[in-house]
């Protein structure tokens, strides 16, 4: 009996020793900087003082909401945005630093039904995520840095 509960803590113990938890990123982050390299030409298509903020579940629930500063008061309908926005909503799913964004709905519609993969680093209260956007013409990398709201 005491070598099976040997040999059960030999097997289990090095397992639980080197397996790491991903790194939590529930919670809202509010948006620092956003940043697109499209074959090395890094544009900030929102500007250099964007807002914004994502919102990860418990659960795996995501909404996302990105916005320019600079954008435009007018009248007019709220459901005809003005841009440069995109919000979209849907799930996501953390593997180590990999996520996936499952987007259902976007005011982009070419994100609706896709697939969005990349990394994420989380340094303190600061979540870069580095992703390869598709759903438009070509595919480009985004960089967006976000910071954990209190």
């Amino acid at each position: 009996m005491r070598y099976l509960v040997g040999l059960a803590l030999g097997l289990v113990l090095p397992i639980t020793a080197f397996s790491q938890p991903s790194p939590s990123i529930a919670g809202t982050w509010s948006l620092v900087s956003l940043s697109e390299d499209h074959h090395g030409q890094i544009t900030h298509p929102i500007g250099d003082h964007p807002q914004g903020q994502v919102i990860y579940g418990e659960h795996g629930e995501l909404a996302v909401i990105l916005v320019s500063s600079d954008r435009e008061k007018k009248p007019g309908n709220p459901l005809t945005p003005i841009g440069p926005a995109i919000a979209y909503c849907g799930t996501y799913n953390v593997s180590g630093t990999d996520i996936v964004y499952h987007v259902t709905a976007s005011t982009y519609p070419n994100f609706a039904g896709t697939e969005q993969k990349g990394t994420f680093a989380l340094k303190g209260d600061t979540l870069t995520l580095v992703r390869e956007v598709i759903g438009g013409t070509e595919p480009f990398t985004s960089t967006i840095e976000f910071t954990r709201r209190k």
